[in-house]
């Protein structure tokens, strides 16, 4: 659906980056000790807003490219310096459902409900997944104004929503 509605405000992406965290490591609550994996997938051959969720999966499952090495090695030419931001030049996908951010404690107590804010992200936007407490998860998107109209008028046409 965000495809077809960014399709009628600019051309189809056809590098889209995903940033995740590592499936062989237990991600904590996001910090700069973290393992992340930064990814791109090129959709050079798949037009997007036209494609189904199944193309769609397996276009990730077989094109995805680790761009991983390559921020180590900007880090390491900035003197190990861990501190940096990561946006793609399209829009970008940050996955942060294994992060354990309802374990973090604050004089004995846990929160109930946790979130994430990102911004200065670049001029396409970003969509952040996150899990919510008790199953299931948060989706927050931050995308240019018309595209964020375009969505809300597509999905109360197909969802009946807003």
């Amino acid at each position: 659906m965000l495809a077809k509605v960014r399709g009628e405000y600019s051309s189809e992406p056809a590098i889209v980056t995903i940033i995740h965290g590592d499936d062989n490591e237990t991600t904590e609550v996001v910090s700069s000790n973290n393992q992340v994996i930064i990814s791109i997938v090129e959709a050079n051959d798949v037009k997007v807003s036209e494609a189904n969720t199944s193309e769609l999966t397996e276009l990730i499952a077989e094109k995805t490219v680790d761009e991983t090495r390559v921020v180590e090695e900007l880090i390491e030419k900035e003197n190990g310096v861990p501190d940096f931001i990561v946006y793609g030049a399209n829009l970008t996908f940050v996955n942060l459902e294994e992060a354990k951010i309802y374990d973090l404690e604050l004089r004995g107590k846990q929160p109930i409900f946790a979130s994430y804010n990102i911004s200065g992200v670049g001029d396409e936007g970003v969509i952040l997944v996150l899990p919510r407490l008790e199953g299931g998860r948060i989706v927050n998107l931050v995308l240019p104004q018309k595209q964020i109209e375009g969505l809300k008028n597509k999905m109360r046409e197909e969802l009946g929503v807003f």
